[in-house]
């Protein structure tokens, strides 16, 4: 192929690429991937971005708020009611809202607590007896609340497929709210510039206190009741005033999760809740303190101590790969190695008779202990005594204690091993 051939095809597929790129148009595709981590994390996640978004400091734990960071400014949120408070930690909450802070707690009575005790709260389950209250679950789980089911007629496609994600959210949410019974609602009524304020709870329990029948508290005659919510069933919020501070007690604090706090007046009531709060702490409990922060906190001395322990025993008990100072090994011999290379001269050297005169000197020495005169006889008399004393043969004392200019290995090996056996018998 020639150069000007590679030269015109290569304008043709550029002049083509520049055909295909003027006729492309964009598309703009919605693609839902489901809800972003945070939320998959934080069911109140929402709830802290729009108090962000009204200005206030708003901080999430997944464990217990220490009172060390409560001050009078504070307003702390348990959206647990399963969380178990001790009665110290009770009567802590109780100076920490005296003092000026605002507490929100869930309660239900399904468990016993100090703090609803303390104060003299209770609840108790009502069942309608009118239709059954709405599923706001079952309603929240069927709707696909980030792109939601648009009108099947022609006349709302139009305007649906125009509206934005905003407002197709807002269009589920008005939905949802229009299949809910007014009856149903609870109503707050608060001051006048922000007006009455509903909300909708699945819960079936009924709030209970003294001074909803006017009963004085003879324990907190400082705690007064500011305003309750009802619906036609149950009462499902209370808040008191107590010193300087707030106590709002709700039975179902999952108003306010990410699903249902767009819901009716739910966000607005959580911001006149908090509207005075410099910081707020949502205490979601979604995760226990670690095994390090539970250590730290309730055993630090302990298994600072048992780690100390552990470090000295394992140096003492640890291998040590030589001494710290290098010494020349080479300096000198070992005993084991001195006697061995001793030994090994005189077998070379076939001196035999070097090596076995040990155990025959202990031979003669053990004779003469069983007999005074032994070093007195004559040789022959020896042998005699000697094989009396250890019951063996004459001749095989002879052989082992007569000594011989050379020996075989095999002769060497049986001399041992006989005057081995007269050394024990003796």
């Amino acid at each position: 192929m020639n150069n000007s051939l590679k030269i015109a095809i290569t304008i043709l597929l550029v002049l083509f690429a520049i055909l295909c790129f003027k006729n492309l148009q964009p598309v703009e595709k919605i693609i839902n991937e489901g809800p972003t981590s945070n939320i998959r994390k934080n069911d109140f996640y929402a709830a802290g971005k729009f108090l962000s978004l009204k200005g206030q400091d708003v901080i999430h734990r997944s464990n217990t708020v220490p009172f060390s960071e409560l001050d009078s400014s504070a307003a702390l949120f348990i959206t647990n009611s399963e969380i178990d408070i001790s009665e110290s930690d009770a009567y802590k909450y109780i100076e920490w809202i005296r003092s000026g802070g605002n507490l929100i707690w869930e309660f239900d009575n399904e468990r016993e607590s100090n703090l609803a005790k303390l104060i003299s709260l209770s609840a108790s389950f009502k069942e309608t007896t009118t239709e059954p209250p709405i599923d706001l679950n079952a309603l929240i789980k069927k709707s696909d609340a980030v792109n939601p089911p648009l009108e099947s007629n022609r006349a709302n496609n139009s305007a649906n497929k125009s509206l934005t994600p905003s407002e197709q959210v807002r269009h589920e949410i008005t939905r949802i709210e229009n299949k809910t019974k007014t009856s149903s609602l609870s109503t707050v009524y608060t001051d006048k510039a922000t007006g009455p304020l509903r909300f909708l709870t699945d819960s079936g329990t009924s709030l209970e206190h003294p001074l909803l029948n006017q009963e004085q508290m003879r324990n907190f005659r400082d705690l007064q009741l500011n305003t309750s919510a009802e619906n036609e069933t149950v009462i499902s919020m209370l808040s008191f005033q107590l010193g300087e501070g707030h106590l709002t007690i709700i039975s179902d604090a999952d108003i306010w999760t990410n699903d249902k706090i767009g819901l009716f007046d739910h966000a607005h009531l959580l911001y006149w809740l908090n509207k005075d709060a410099k910081r707020i702490y949502i205490q979601r409990y979604a995760n226990w303190p670690s095994l390090l922060e539970l250590i730290i906190q309730y055993a630090f001395e302990l298994t600072l101590t048992s780690l100390l322990l552990l470090l000295a025993w394992s140096i003492t008990k640890a291998k040590r790969f030589g001494p710290i100072r290098e010494t020349n090994r080479f300096a000198r011999r070992s005993m084991e190695e001195h006697i061995t290379a001793v030994a090994n001269f005189h077998y070379r050297h076939n001196q035999m008779n070097f090596l076995l005169q040990p155990l025959r000197t202990e031979i003669y020495q053990k004779a003469l202990n069983h007999h005074s005169a032994f070093d007195q006889l004559s040789e022959t008399n020896q042998f005699a005594v000697i094989s009396e004393i250890s019951n063996l043969p004459v001749e095989d004392i002879k052989t082992a204690l007569s000594e011989t200019e050379k020996y075989s290995d095999e002769q060497f090996t049986f001399i041992t091993k006989l005057l081995i056996n007269i050394r024990n018998a003796l």
